[in-house]
């Protein structure tokens, strides 16, 4: 039996016969694409009707009987690179889209944890005491607990120097994240999915680069250079016959 598509390898056609698919999409170039917001759904699933429309006119393009092989493989590698475009331009589309959603929720977020200048002296206090706890084995679970649930002390702990609360730098961070995910639920479950679709976005952007083998062999394609233009100009002679 003839292949199916210009690439002979039988692993290369069942890939290509997967990429038909819709799961090929989900599996091999962006995941939970149905679950997404609307913006960044909409960018995917557009790379996944483009790469599935390109699959199959690959395809038919292979078992075209009015083209030599040259020739298919140089209309395959338009047809790679017009498909190769327009999917990176919807991952690219979705990636945007979860960066200003990521700014956005990281904005908000920290906006929560904003001093309010009437608690200055009570900000220090939390501080003095948080420092002077330190040397309590039981204290880091505390003051965990502390940053979750009292909003003043979070403030406290995030806006001044790690070493007035007798934390580490590293440490400081942790807890101020951990502050941020308990008093801004809604916008950290915004940055959880942004970084979903980031993640997927990118994913999708690196998988068509991997898919150029399997549309065309590049030294066959340029075989078709060499063809005979029967359009062409005539050509005459550069000096008078004689």
């Amino acid at each position: 039996m003839n292949p199916r598509y210009l690439n002979p390898d039988p692993l290369v056609q069942q890939r290509l016969d997967l990429l038909k698919l819709p799961v090929g999409f989900d599996s091999q170039f962006a995941r939970g694409v149905a679950h997404m917001p609307a913006e960044p759904a909409t960018s995917l699933t557009k790379a996944g009707h483009v790469l599935r429309d390109a699959v199959g006119r690959l395809e038919r393009l292979a078992n075209d009987p009015t083209k030599l092989s040259p020739v298919k493989h140089q209309d395959a590698r338009r047809l790679y690179e017009r498909m190769s475009h327009d999917m990176k331009e919807s991952a690219k589309s979705a990636a945007r889209w979860a960066d200003r959603e990521m700014h956005s929720a990281r904005d908000n977020m920290a906006a929560v944890l904003s001093k309010d200048s009437s608690k200055a002296s009570l900000y220090s206090e939390i501080r003095a005491w948080c420092a002077s706890r330190k040397s309590d084995p039981n204290f880091p679970a505390e003051l965990a607990r502390l940053v979750e649930s009292d909003i003043d002390v979070a403030v406290a702990i995030s806006t001044a120097p790690a070493f007035l609360s007798g934390v580490s730098d590293e440490r400081k961070s942790t807890l101020t994240k951990s502050a941020m995910l308990a008093f801004s639920p809604e916008d950290a479950e915004r940055l959880m999915v942004a970084q979903t679709v980031a993640v997927e976005a990118e994913r999708c952007d690196k998988a068509v680069d991997g898919l150029r083998p399997a549309f065309y062999a590049e030294g066959i394609a340029q075989l078709a250079n060499a063809a005979v233009d029967v359009s062409a100009d005539w050509v005459m002679p550069t000096s008078p016959a004689e």
